[in-house]
């Protein structure tokens, strides 16, 4: 929102590309702020700092340790201190509440020293084309986070202990695990592999006769007399026997088809 009128979250077409693209792991979560107040009533109530089970206090995406960045416990601005609360703007016009200012005691970490365990891993296996399957892991430990990978790549919004795959195809095949987090650590489960097979059922019928014979082949739909036969086409036997495959019959059923060869003098 912006000036109390709902807009989209994106602003332009390279915003939009950055928010939405799979490719770039975006995660949208609720951060758990301590105090949100747009209308500053009651005063003072802005609290920028994540609660205790906040996902920004366990996450395990946090910023590299390569000189730049400050190492830190947490993912975002805010840890347990509010640093804003006596800088800028906000707090000099009274939007930012004043807890949390200098250096307070760490925050609570309900998980401390306890980090997660895997219990049963997910299964994965060979399915249908098409089909529905579900992933499941089983872990222990307070205060769990989940976080699903396909082929080492983040899952977006695959955040719970189980992960459903839609339709296995092609594309939605591969090694699949999930990372278990707390505030105290991170352990990824057993890599499985999930992939997919095609069994195409096919309607016509083999013929058998002498070679360079050729067939009228028909079909009917009714057997019942008198039967109306419809014409397919013509093949001449290069084998025997030999598979003729009708392309043109319905995939779903009824009606199904009868089939004839008919020799032709």
């Amino acid at each position: 929102a912006s000036n109390s009128v709902a807009q989209p979250y994106w602003q332009n077409a390279t915003a939009e590309w950055v928010l939405t693209d799979a490719a770039n792991t975006n995660t949208f979560v609720d951060p758990m702020l301590t105090g949100i107040s747009r209308t500053n009533v009651p005063a003072f109530q802005l609290d920028p700092r994540p609660q205790v089970g906040s996902p920004a206090l366990s996450s395990a995406r946090i910023a590299p340790n390569d000189g730049f960045y400050s190492p830190v416990s947490y993912a975002g601005a805010f840890g347990n201190l509010n640093w804003l609360s006596d800088w800028g703007f906000a707090a000099e016009s009274g939007l930012i509440t004043g807890a949390g200012a200098g250096t307070p005691p760490p925050l609570p970490t309900p998980s401390q020293g306890e980090p997660p365990k895997i219990d049963a891993n997910p299964v994965g296996g060979t399915f249908a084309s098409g089909e529905s399957v579900t992933l499941t892991v089983t872990a222990s430990g307070p205060s769990l986070s989940y976080q699903w990978y396909l082929n080492d790549q983040m899952i977006p919004d695959a955040i719970g202990s189980s992960y459903t795959i839609a339709a296995i195809s092609p594309a939605t095949a591969g090694a699949y695990y999930v990372a278990v987090h707390n505030a105290d650590s991170t352990v990824n489960s057993t890599a499985v592999a999930v992939s997919s097979t095609s069994i195409a059922a096919y309607a016509g019928l083999t013929i058998a006769g002498p070679i360079n014979q050729r067939y009228r082949i028909e079909y009917t739909t009714d057997l019942t007399e008198p039967v109306t036969w419809t014409t397919l086409g013509t093949v001449t036997l290069t084998s025997s026997p030999m598979l003729f495959k009708d392309s043109s019959a319905p995939v779903e059923v009824p009606p199904k088809r009868m089939y004839r060869a008919v020799a032709i003098p």
